[in-house]
């Protein structure tokens, strides 16, 4: 479950409570967040993975994804939530399948006459600006763009909304 910072700790309660969810993996920076989870959910264990640094470092420990399918593209692997307007945050539960759906786009027949949006999406090794957190859908079908692409995503800070300010930010530092 990829919790949004700006939910409410009744937000978060009912999310861990309603997805059964008993571990939270978090990035160095989001101790403060952490620590508002803890307090509504004091049963879920708590992780700090390592920096994207370190995971770099490490390399690859199996080789690209080979866009083959098996019996496990209905199980549950990724849960986002509504933005919880209408009362509590709601789990959106997405598959192996959904997620992998996002892959198949690449390969759309371009309409007679007009550029396929695909091949701007999918362009390999080319860095592209995300201004939705993972924990929202787009954000989520950027992350897996990424990671089948193997292409670069520049981001933008996940705890606070974006603006025409924090747009020309993120675009000059990172060029």
């Amino acid at each position: 479950m990829l919790p949004s910072p700006r939910n409410s700790p009744d937000g978060h309660a009912s999310l861990i409570e309603r997805t059964q969810c008993n571990l939270l993996l978090h990035s160095e920076g989001m101790e403060t967040h952490v620590e508002a989870i803890k307090e509504v959910a004091p049963h879920i264990r708590i992780v700090q993975v390592p920096s994207f640094d370190d995971f770099r470092n490490r390399g690859s420990e199996s080789g690209p994804y080979d866009g083959h399918y098996s019996e496990a593209e209905d199980a549950s692997v990724l849960v986002l939530h509504t933005s919880g307007s209408t009362g509590l945050p709601k789990p959106i539960y997405l598959t192996n399948g959904g997620l992998a759906v996002t892959g198949l786009f690449k390969d759309m027949e371009k309409p007679k006459g007009r550029q396929n949006t695909a091949d701007v999406l999918f362009a390999a090794d080319k860095p592209m600006f995300c201004m939705s957190p993972f924990f929202h859908a787009m954000g989520a079908i950027m992350m897996s763009r990424s990671l089948m692409c193997r292409a670069p995503l520049v981001l933008a800070p996940p705890e606070k909304p974006a603006n025409a300010q924090l747009v020309l930010d993120v675009l000059e530092k990172s060029r």
